[in-house]
């Protein structure tokens, strides 16, 4: 279930450009090992300009 959980942050954070969702999914993705999401998720934080924190550069 967890697995689900992150896939449906990763995607809200996409879909919302919702940061707190991306930095969830992050924290849930590196806990649970979804290394099938890794590159996905560093395409989102590219794309919404966070770092792995899921905060902004530079703040």
């Amino acid at each position: 279930m967890k697995l689900h959980q992150a896939d449906v942050l990763l995607y809200r954070a996409r879909l919302f450009e919702d940061r707190q969702a991306l930095a969830e999914a992050r924290v849930l993705i590196e806990k649970v090992g979804y290394g099938r999401r890794l590159g996905e998720l560093e395409d989102a934080e590219g794309w919404l300009g966070t770092t792995g924190a899921g905060t902004p550069p530079g703040h």
